[in-house]
């Protein structure tokens, strides 16, 4: 009862808290709902031989746009999985597809009791978006990613460290920087939080994101998020509501609280 209270009341403030977010921070792969936070990576892989489909959309304010998103991901094997990010978007005067996006997963070291998992994620963004919209970068950017996660008690935190190469020479290489915390709340409920950043010479963008994951039924996800842009520019605010489909389900997922 105290989750469908919740919920509901999360879901009746989100018109109100709608708002900002560099849109930028928007382009590139981004992670399943499933295994990561909004943008931040966790070093969960998908189980061998299993298909994720996630469709989704976000509203953004500062500038206003409305882009609707699907990731695809499929587990190789048991710590190695393959991505897929693509959208399309539209604002009051133009609309179009971004760039395709591919991720490669390999999670290298388990977690033990006192030290964290790692794994290394590899990106290749692909320029088919429509560049004349505004959509499109126009050119292949690749990145690499350290990912490292940590499970305390009914707490999980992780950590991104990465860079993304340009290839070309009119636009500068980004540091990426990101880290969250995802808390067990309840039986089928999480609560998620994160900052997200990337930092160049000629840019430093900044996003804090917070919001729920609920496991609706066997192999179906809903995750509800919202953003809040910390650059120096405008501010802006954004709204993120994703769905995800697993299969094969397998036995129900259960998000499980420690004993006391």
């Amino acid at each position: 009862m105290k989750k469908v209270i919740f919920i509901g009341l999360l879901s009746c403030l989100l018109p109100t808290f709608l708002a900002f977010a560099e849109d930028d921070l928007t382009e590139g792969y981004k992670p399943l709902q499933t295994t990561g936070l909004f943008s931040v990576f966790s070093t969960r892989t998908l189980d061998a031989e299993t298909v994720t489909v996630e469709p989704g959309f976000e509203l953004v304010s500062g500038p206003d746009v409305r882009r609707i998103r699907l990731n695809l991901g499929y587990g190789i094997q048991e710590n190695l999985d393959l991505g897929l990010s693509s959208s399309a978007s539209e604002t009051d005067d133009h609309e179009g597809f971004e760039d395709v996006a591919f991720g490669l997963r390999y999670r290298f070291l388990e977690e033990i009791r006192f030290g964290p998992s790692a794994a290394i994620l590899l990106t290749l963004s692909l320029p088919l978006g429509n560049e004349d919209e505004g959509f499109g970068s126009g050119n292949v950017e690749t990145a690499g990613l350290l990912v490292v996660s940590k499970r305390i008690g009914p707490f999980t935190g992780h950590g991104n460290v990465g860079y993304n190469i340009a290839h070309v020479s009119d636009k500068n290489d980004e540091f990426t920087l990101a880290g969250g915390v995802e808390f067990s709340a309840a039986r089928r409920l999480k609560l998620l939080a994160e900052i997200y950043g990337k930092t160049s010479r000629e840019r430093d963008l900044y996003e804090i994101r917070f919001g729920y994951r609920s496991i609706l039924a066997q192999g179906l996800v809903n995750t509800v998020g919202l953003g809040y842009g910390t650059n120096d520019r405008e501010i802006d605010y954004r709204l993120m509501v994703v769905f995800s489909f697993t299969y094969p389900q397998g036995e129900e997922p259960v998000i499980r609280v420690p004993n006391p």
